[in-house]
């Protein structure tokens, strides 16, 4: 009753499973205290997931194109690169603060993340990129990603004032997210260690409660992006 209120209402498979979630957890504390004598929450049939429009990653073809076209725009284009071989979301990579840019061991560490994997993690800069990097470091704001005003984006002036423009310029049709989708695909493509890949855009690793960076394992994340970036 509870789960056809929610669906009557336009919820969709997320919301049905958190409403689900919260009843199991309900019934396991009112069973703990012997208020119930089964957990009905376990039979509860909520809507199968529809997956939204499927990501589709950069082509080397479209990449290339960016690469080709860096002097037509080159600081949202540099931008874009940027997002798409850091392999952040769009949220992180707006938070990053340039105290977290640590250009003498070419990493980046990520503070804010949606997900407790994607925090205080390292994303290791390509050679490639260095000098982009350095340029930034140079810019005005607290902020690697700022307006020109020096304030941090938000992701709708991100997509409004960088990301976009570069799309409709090169006559591409991809959303922010797809970035890290491309990062994900070229490191599954370079064969790179799926305990990299996983470092490196902040997928939880099985077992492990806390990431320990090691130098052998950043040695690892910087040959990896370099593999990928070259």
């Amino acid at each position: 009753m509870v789960i056809d209120d929610v669906r009557s209402k336009g919820c969709g498979h997320p919301t049905q499973k958190k409403v689900r979630s919260l009843l199991e957890q309900l019934y396991k504390y009112a069973a703990r205290y012997d208020l119930v004598t089964r957990d009905y929450a376990r039979y509860l049939d909520i809507d199968r997931h529809k997956p939204k429009v499927k990501k589709k990653p950069f082509t080397v073809r479209q990449r290339n194109k960016l690469w080709r076209g860096l002097d037509e725009m080159p600081e949202q284009t540099k931008i874009v690169l940027m997002l798409i071989y850091s392999g952040c979301r769009v949220g992180e990579f707006r938070h990053i603060k340039k105290s977290d840019v640590k250009l003498r061991r070419r990493l980046l560490v990520v503070r804010h993340s949606k997900t407790d994997a994607g925090r205080n993690r390292y994303i290791p800069i390509p050679k490639k990129l260095m000098p982009w990097y350095e340029a930034l470091m140079q810019s005005e704001g607290t902020y690697l990603c700022t307006r020109t005003n020096g304030s941090r984006h938000t992701y709708d002036s991100f997509r409004r004032a960088v990301f976009n423009p570069v799309m409709e310029h090169f006559n591409l049709k991809h959303t922010p997210h797809e970035c890290r989708h491309t990062l994900a695909s070229m490191l599954d493509s370079a064969d790179i260690n799926r305990t990299v890949t996983k470092l490196i855009l902040g997928h939880s690793l099985e077992g492990v409660t806390e990431r320990v960076y090691t130098h052998k394992s950043v040695r690892e994340l910087l040959r990896a992006i370099d593999k990928v970036c070259n």
